[in-house]
């Protein structure tokens, strides 16, 4: 991690300490190997605190794996018809068309959040479904439309999902969500959070369900707690990231940070990530201090 400012091989026995200057501000990394005698030789370097610290920083990404992947747009019903209208998607495109260099293959989910607008509409449930029905085939013709003038994009490797049918697929969401609301009921903390990831609106029980769940989704699709179709990658992906125009909600981090139902998922380089497509960052909401969202 970080640019080795020196590296030698040390006597195990050697005064360690004294051989690397500004100790307090160098982290000290090594490792063991053998030798061709059959001895194992130690292998001392060290990294500033600073090139440590720059590479926690929000970042872009240079290129995408090459092992088969999904990426996942999330669609804000909201902002469907304006900022994330599916032109506009496909400018964010062309740059991750850039990051794709010789992989076995990326497939994309368009995920409509229709269901998760439930619990802020004041709309009758009849108006709501005529209305998020009318966007969400408009927006999705849009961008088949586009697709079809576009012979370097492959039309299948497209998924067009609603919130509803994502949580659909999950046996397990019912309980999870309610973990979370019984922990947002006790945490100051994850209260905070809550309150400042919904701006100037009024934070009763629907607001704070809807800022959790949209949280909870996120963090179990990076955790492989769900399951995507895709006529591309017929589920052989290996990584899966969450992209969206705009930075993460602290409410999310919060929840990657206490990871309260120890969640794990190697196989995912990107399993504590969030992209920002705006602002072209990779965000490691495992790490980062909430001060980068």
């Amino acid at each position: 991690m970080g640019q080795h400012m020196g590296r030698e091989d040390i006597d195990p026995g050697a005064d360690v300490a004294n051989s690397f200057p500004n100790w307090r501000n160098e982290v000290l990394t090594w490792s063991i190997y053998p030798c061709q005698s059959g001895k194992l030789k130690f292998s001392f370097g060290y990294d500033t605190l600073k090139d440590m610290n720059e590479n926690l920083k929000p970042h872009d990404i240079n290129q995408f794996p090459h092992d088969e992947g999904l990426v996942v747009f999330g669609i804000s019903m909201s902002k469907i018809s304006n900022t994330q209208r599916a032109e506009n998607y496909f400018s964010y495109l062309e740059e991750f068309l850039r990051k794709i260099v010789k992989t076995d293959g990326i497939g994309a989910i368009i995920l409509y959040s229709d269901y998760l607008y439930m619990h802020t509409a004041n709309d009758t449930p009849q108006a709501l479904r005529a209305k998020y029905v009318e966007s969400m085939l408009q927006h999705k013709n849009s961008f088949l439309n586009v697709l079809k003038k576009r012979r370097d994009l492959i039309p299948k490797a497209y998924t067009f999902l609603t919130w509803g049918q994502l949580l659909l697929n999950s046996r397990e969401f019912t309980t999870y969500f309610s973990e979370i609301k019984k922990m947002y009921r006790d945490d100051q903390e994850l209260q905070e959070y809550v309150k400042i990831d919904s701006g100037d609106k009024e934070v009763n029980e629907n607001q704070a369900n809807f800022i959790l769940e949209e949280s909870l989704v996120l963090y179990l699709i990076a955790k492989g707690k769900f399951s995507f179709p895709n006529d591309y990658i017929q589920h052989r992906e290996k990584w899966i990231l969450n992209c969206y125009p705009g930075k993460p909600l602290m409410t999310e981090g919060y929840l990657y940070q206490k990871n309260i139902f120890e969640f794990k998922n190697p196989d995912n380089i990107y399993e504590n990530s969030y992209y920002d497509l705006e602002s072209k960052l990779l965000f490691d909401l495992s790490k980062h201090q909430f001060k980068d969202f």
